[in-house]
């Protein structure tokens, strides 16, 4: 009975140990990552490109910017691109007679918006072991499956998108009724709310690394919200995340002076109401219009200031 224990313990001891050392390994592993540039006669073309997340991608009309200035436009945005994982991508295109006009939302700086695509895997594998861990300490599972898409991918990225040529559209959504009510359950931005830890300092890794491209400047945003998202938000700590957040930001860019880079919180921006939105945060399309028109001034796309050859 003895020797039957002792060779089960030794069973036990064994595969925990090679478990600890696998996970340590998958922990430790990096990777080559590549991009592949879409569309690259018409990024070439454009004069401003639109970038960032999907409050650029469904929210800045390249049409309207086109018609009122003269100057070529492409929107190439996506949802949930953040800024670290946008900088690795911008390293890769000649940008250097371009403005590019970049949508940042909170979550890129809250360590608890990590599911639902909100971690990218191109930042994930940058990340050492003890990163990984502190970042997902909180949900194991997650950094279990994040570890296991990382061994299949082929870490193949990219930039750019077949579908948007330019001065021709974007992402738009129609307007609806959005749920007032239930707004801030379960949602994927707020969860677990941690501004001082990992993704932090991946966003001021990246806005240091943004500052180093040659082009003819940068533009970052956080975009508008609803009036019925603000009000509430003041109530339940969202806003108080949503002000750290912007405030941390301007206060980066001036403290490393970062010349290149011009950020604008625009959550109060006035003009709009609920019917503008198809949800808390996103303009439908007539939204979506309007902001188009109201950045054009904001960000002055029709001065001398950038010396576009129209």
């Amino acid at each position: 009975m003895y020797l039957f224990i002792k060779k089960v313990f030794k069973i036990i001891f064994y595969f925990s140990a090679l478990t600890t050392l696998c996970f340590s390994v998958l922990l430790g592993m990096k990777y080559d990552k590549t991009v592949d540039i879409i569309g690259q006669k018409n990024i070439d073309s454009a004069q401003i490109l639109i970038l960032g997340d999907s409050r650029a991608a469904r929210q800045i009309n390249p049409v309207i910017i086109n018609k009122v200035t003269g100057i070529n436009v492409l929107n190439i945005a996506e949802s949930s691109m953040d800024l670290y994982s946008l900088t690795f991508r911008l390293k890769k295109l000649n940008v250097k007679d371009k403005l590019i006009i970049i949508s940042a939302s909170s979550w890129q700086m809250n360590d608890g918006a990590t599911a639902n695509g909100y971690f990218r895997m191109e930042a994930f594998n940058d990340l050492n072991g003890y990163r990984k861990i502190q970042l997902y300490s909180d949900n194991l599972i997650e950094l279990k499956l994040m570890l296991s898409n990382s061994l299949f991918s082929n870490h193949n990225y990219s930039v750019g998108d077949k579908s948007r040529l330019i001065n021709s559209g974007f992402k738009s959504l129609e307007c609806r009724e959005f749920d007032t009510v239930n707004m801030f359950e379960n949602h994927p931005w707020y969860r677990n709310i941690n501004l001082n830890g990992v993704k932090a300092e991946l966003l001021k890794q990246a806005l240091r690394e943004l500052n180093t491209i040659d082009c003819k400047g940068i533009i970052i945003y956080n975009g508008p919200v609803s009036i019925d998202f603000a009000s509430k938000a003041k109530y339940n700590g969202v806003w108080r995340m949503e002000n750290e957040y912007s405030n941390t930001i301007a206060r980066f860019i001036e403290k490393e002076e970062l010349k290149r880079i011009t950020f604008f919180d625009l959550r109060n921006l006035s003009g709009f109401n609920n019917n503008d939105y198809y949800d808390p945060q996103h303009f439908c399309e007539k939204g979506a219009n309007k902001f188009t028109n109201r950045i054009i001034q904001i960000f002055n796309l029709n001065s001398s200031k950038f010396h576009f050859v129209k």
